[in-house]
């Protein structure tokens, strides 16, 4: 709640004045913003009941498919209910949400982004740390927030890096690429990781400005 309200302040000063035209009402830059991360955090905690499944194991677990949180919020979810890591919860968000947040902490504090500032954020979050998830395992197990890694090509900094795409204006690609890059290399170094982070803030950062889905997608590709 707290990195929420710092950022409708942030913005607010930052898009005063500034209106974007929805489909059938007038939007506002403050409230693509607040769309982009309730839709992450939505996103996450919906994508987490079929995580590395496969089509026929979700058939199984969910015999009708997935059409939102498919049990009450806050119960356990039943392929959840043995795992000796974490029993997940319907509704609970994953490492994603929470690696987002400490990015947007390190950005209010900054204002930019730097990544040991990232780094010292990341080392605050406490989920999925364990040796199956090598990007974060050896992160946390060096504990050095300047820690630059060259490795790891997995999605883990494109989920994270939407704060980077909301302190930018689309008309300002080097200043977002390089913000994804600080945002990453605690964690995730290798190219197609970086260059997934790179495209993502890229999308984000259109679709606050107003852009198409095709305008969206040529700031990625670019």
């Amino acid at each position: 709640r707290v990195v929420v309200s710092s950022w409708r302040r942030a913005s607010a000063k930052r898009n005063r004045g500034r209106r974007l035209s929805g489909d059938d009402h007038m939007m506002t830059a403050e409230s693509r913003i607040m769309a982009s991360l309730k839709g992450l955090a939505t996103g996450d905690a919906i994508g987490k009941q079929t995580e590395n499944l496969s089509h026929d194991e979700i058939t199984r677990w969910y015999p009708r498919g997935v059409r939102g949180f498919e049990g009450p919020p806050g119960t356990v979810i039943p392929r959840y209910a043995s795992n000796r890591k974490r029993q997940w919860r319907f509704g609970e968000t994953t490492d994603d949400t929470e690696r987002t947040i400490a990015v947007a902490r390190a950005i209010l504090r900054d204002g930019d982004v730097r990544h040991a500032s990232v780094g010292r954020e990341l080392l605050t979050c406490q989920k999925s740390i364990h040796p199956g998830l090598r990007s974060l395992w050896d992160f946390h197990e060096a504990g050095d927030a300047t820690r630059v890694t060259l490795d790891h090509n997995g999605c883990g900094a494109a989920v994270r890096v939407s704060p980077v795409g909301i302190l930018y204006r689309p008309d300002r690609l080097d200043d977002i690429v390089e913000g994804a890059y600080q945002a990453s290399i605690s964690t995730h170094g290798g190219p197609l990781a970086l260059a997934a982070a790179a495209a993502a803030a890229a999308g984000v950062s259109g679709a606050i400005g107003g852009a198409d889905v095709g305008e969206i997608g040529g700031l990625g590709r670019r």
